[in-house]
């Protein structure tokens, strides 16, 4: 899938347009509708209707293929010769490479349903190049001493190397991700963002996935990558008190802002390669006397909407320079734009688009680095063929009376007939 814009419609269907094309196009409903969206280069996050996150991965050119591998360790007594009686001291009979994790073959699952195994567990039967017997036990002195192919009068352990492949199959699919307590219900999700494709010194196959909980608590998604679409687990980042969060955005270099129930914002500073995940939230005032309702965050800008659907934007912003300067993460200060308009997106290269009170799409022409220095508006439109959202969202209301006037005609043909 080329490179596309896309957003939801009023019944929670999703819909892109790619660069390539005029016309929009659905993406394939697979019976969840959805509240939220945010779009990387291969997949898209987003919150259903049942307040989880979901991922739909797209547009590889390869296969996501993973192996999975686990060490059986074996220990020489002069009765049984070498078997799966260790010491005390010594490491799991099946462990990790280091010995210091258990990897049983049992307890090695499938992160989600979104992943296949592609066969069973298989010896390797290579030890650095080297072909190995046909059992491809290798061996050592002791754990965790060198192992080689030899076997010695001084080798009193061994090990051989199981592995076996998964794959991701959920490509051009929508999965769900894993909730963030056992009991889905207990914390639903009320917003998702994703971006940090460009975090300076990141390897370039890594995101940031962030989330906002119904209890206005930060949530970010650990290890998402290439390899690990969906990540491996839940970390809450603590607020400052009185800092719940409604609404959150990430852009492309990581910078993130986080919007307040009470409208004002917090932006993460301290973000880098080796925190990912920042190390503190700094409070940002709004505007004198707006109480902001969303933001959304570019390469060196942050937009954002107030409740009283003004626009503002952000002065003094340098993603890509917020590691050296907190400052410049934070911004110097809030310009008012001109126009009213209820959403309000950023996209590559700065680029901005607005949902506007009348429903329609407005895109910012003319957009520089500093991303406030042109004020024109230009209307995206529709497929001409294509109903507007208020006017799609009437065509619904009336088909549902419609509905359910046919559904009570039956009953209303009884009470005249009981009538007379």
């Amino acid at each position: 899938m080329p490179t596309s814009l896309f957003c939801l419609d009023v019944l929670g269907k999703m819909y892109h347009l790619p660069t390539t094309s005029s016309q929009w196009e659905q993406l394939p409903y697979l019976g969840v509708e959805f509240k939220k969206i945010s779009a990387s280069q291969n997949s898209i996050w987003a919150i259903g209707s049942d307040q989880q996150v979901y991922v739909y991965v797209y547009g590889l050119e390869n296969p996501i293929r993973v192996k999975v591998d686990t060490y059986e360790n074996q220990r020489w007594n002069p009765i049984d010769g070498f078997c799966s009686k260790l010491l005390a001291t010594d490491r799991p009979h099946y462990s990790s490479k280091d010995g210091t994790e258990c990897r049983e073959f049992n307890g090695i699952c499938l992160p989600s349903l979104g992943w296949q195994w592609e066969g069973p567990w298989v010896v390797d039967g290579t030890l650095d190049g080297t072909p190995l017997e046909t059992e491809g036990w290798t061996y050592a002195v002791d754990f965790p001493a060198t192992f080689s192919a030899q076997k010695r009068f001084t080798s009193c352990v061994r090990r051989r190397h199981w592995v076996r492949y998964r794959r991701y199959v959920a490509v051009s699919s929508w999965s769900s991700v894993p909730p963030l307590h056992r009991d889905a219900v207990e914390e639903p999700f009320v917003d998702v963002a994703v971006g940090g494709a460009e975090l300076p010194g990141w390897e370039a196959d890594n995101l940031m996935v962030w989330a906002v909980t119904i209890r206005g608590r930060i949530i970010y998604r650990s290890n998402v990558s290439w390899l690990s679409p969906e990540g491996d687990g839940w970390v809450h980042v603590p607020s400052a008190q009185g800092g719940e969060a409604r609404q959150i955005a990430c852009g492309p270099s990581g910078l993130t802002w986080a919007v307040t129930w009470e409208g004002a914002a917090l932006v993460r500073t301290g973000m880098c390669r080796d925190t990912p995940h920042g190390t503190e939230w700094c409070p940002v005032l709004p505007p004198p006397g707006v109480q902001l309702e969303q933001v959304s965050v570019g390469d060196d800008c942050v937009w954002a909407v107030s409740r009283d659907k003004r626009v503002f934007f952000r002065k003094g912003v340098k993603g890509r320079e917020m590691c050296e300067n907190t400052t410049l993460a934070r911004g110097t200060g809030w310009l008012e734009m001109v126009g009213s308009m209820a959403s309000v997106s950023v996209g590559l290269s700065n680029q901005v688009l607005t949902l506007g009170t009348d429903g329609g799409l407005y895109l910012r022409s003319h957009v520089t680095s500093g991303g406030g220095d042109a004020a024109s508006l230009r209307l995206l439109r529709l497929d001409e063929d294509e109903p507007r959202p208020q006017e799609l969202w009437r065509q619904t209301v009336r088909e549902q009376l419609r509905k359910r006037n046919e559904q009570l005609q039956p009953f209303r043909v009884y009470d005249e007939a009981v009538e007379r």
